[in-house]
């Protein structure tokens, strides 16, 4: 495990400008593509929010106090977690061409979409906090607790995704596994309701999930100003690097097998 990690450093430290560039040249066509540019990563999260808020509140008829917020937090939570690892599934992949022209480390193209997906994420994520203050939350220093929580996101984000990427080129019928695995964690990840309203059996089995767990330490301190677990911040921490390291390991045993690929 040590060796894997020591190879997974070298190699981001020996391509960390083609890395970089390559990001930014994503994040740039993205804004290049539509009429409105970059702004979309602002409308999106907020137009998928006040869809959700309008059903559960004018269809459904169920409302609890700060609803928006606690709404808008878990949609922008899971968007980074479901859009990066759809992204980064088929990164390796996408870049066939290029990977036929030029030797480069396959575990580069996730870890690309990881980052490009990550910085859309935190531009938004800054300006929720900015605004907080209009809306009733004053912003403390328990505010900093939010760091380990995006630090802990950063890493399931990346683990989950490497993972997904490395598998998907030699077994592509993963791709509907991973859609409909997703779907099933979007509902029971706690974006439409308040988790400790269930059961205490209910509520520990549905905590298993760690979007689940991270979605709710995102409002304890965004919305509530206390702190999260730390000790829980340290198992997801632990489990996504495993399965970080596990997806590196794949990509390095396929990496001679990944441009053969038709």
């Amino acid at each position: 495990m040590i060796s894997v990690m020591k190879k997974l450093l070298e190699a981001f430290d020996r391509y960390r400008s083609l890395v970089a560039y390559k990001v930014y040249a994503e994040l740039r066509a993205e804004s290049e593509r539509t009429y409105v540019g970059f702004m979309w990563w602002f409308v999106d999260p907020i137009v998928t929010m006040f869809v959700y808020y309008l059903v559960f509140t004018v269809v459904i008829k169920s409302r609890s106090e700060n609803f928006l917020g606690f709404l808008f937090i878990g949609i922008l939570c899971w968007r980074w977690f479901h859009t990066s690892i759809m992204h980064g599934a088929n990164s390796i992949l996408g870049e066939r061409g290029l990977m036929q022209q030029v030797y480069l480390p396959k575990v580069i193209f996730p870890i690309v979409a990881v980052l490009t997906d990550t910085v859309k994420f935190l531009i938004v994520l800054l300006v929720l906090i900015i605004a907080l203050p209009l809306f009733g939350f004053p912003i403390g220093i328990t505010h900093l607790a939010l760091l380990p929580v995006v630090l802990a996101q950063f890493l399931l984000v990346a683990g989950c995704t490497i993972l997904a990427a490395s598998i998907v080129p030699v077994v592509p019928d993963i791709r509907m596994v991973l859609q409909n695995g997703l779907q099933m964690m979007f509902f029971l990840s706690g974006i439409f309701y308040d988790i400790s309203l269930f059961p205490e059996k209910l509520q520990n089995l549905m905590l298993l999930n760690p979007m689940a767990v991270l979605i709710r330490m995102y409002r304890e301190v965004l919305l509530n100003g206390s702190m999260p677990s730390f000790t829980t911040l340290g198992v997801i921490i632990s489990f996504s690097f495993l399965i970080g390291m596990l997806g590196f390991a794949v990509t390095r045993r396929l990496d001679v097998v990944y441009p053969k690929l038709r």
